[in-house]
């Protein structure tokens, strides 16, 4: 993480961060800071909400919802300190347009990962035991499955901020 951030951050006063940006703007530090914030807060929201109304989650469903926030947070501090951390340049808009060409990419591999998935649940699942309102529970299948793909998303996010900020 960065040593240290040139002045305040900005939780709830917006009227001064827009003050602070017009005025001063943001340090790559302060930019970093914003956007690692926005995606641990953003993940954390989309994994609580999957636990409502969920019944009954097991310890794969917990190991995969703390997967899906360790990977975008190392990720996205990887990317910083490849983009040369505080001395970095244009981190903000190096990460998240570079991420969404990736994301975009890694969507189509996404098609198999799902085949493969739908087959595992299609042979080691008895449908017919399964009554109406029992539910499917998180297996470490799914769980590898997408660690491996929301780590190589991230670990290709890294390589082409690498690649920018050496060129």
């Amino acid at each position: 993480m960065p040593n240290k951030m040139e002045g305040p951050m900005y939780i709830w006063k917006i009227n001064e961060l827009k003050k602070q940006i017009i005025e001063q703007g943001l340090s790559e530090a302060q930019a970093f800071y914003y956007i690692l914030l926005f995606v641990g807060f953003s993940i954390v929201g989309v994994e609580l909400v999957g636990y409502f109304p969920y019944e009954d989650p097991n310890g794969w469903s917990y190991l995969q919802s703390g997967l899906n926030f360790i990977i975008p947070i190392a990720g996205t501090i990887a990317a910083y300190y490849v983009n040369g951390g505080a001395n970095g340049k244009a981190f903000a808009a190096k990460y998240f347009s570079i991420s969404f060409v990736v994301l975009v990419r890694f969507l189509v591999y996404l098609i198999p990962f799902m085949v493969v998935l739908f087959m595992y649940y299609g042979i080691s699942i008895d449908w017919s035991s399964l009554e109406n309102d029992e539910t499917l529970q998180t297996e470490w299948f799914e769980v590898v499955l997408f660690a491996v793909w929301s780590a190589a998303l991230y670990g290709a996010v890294v390589k082409h901020i690498r690649d920018i900020a050496k060129a």
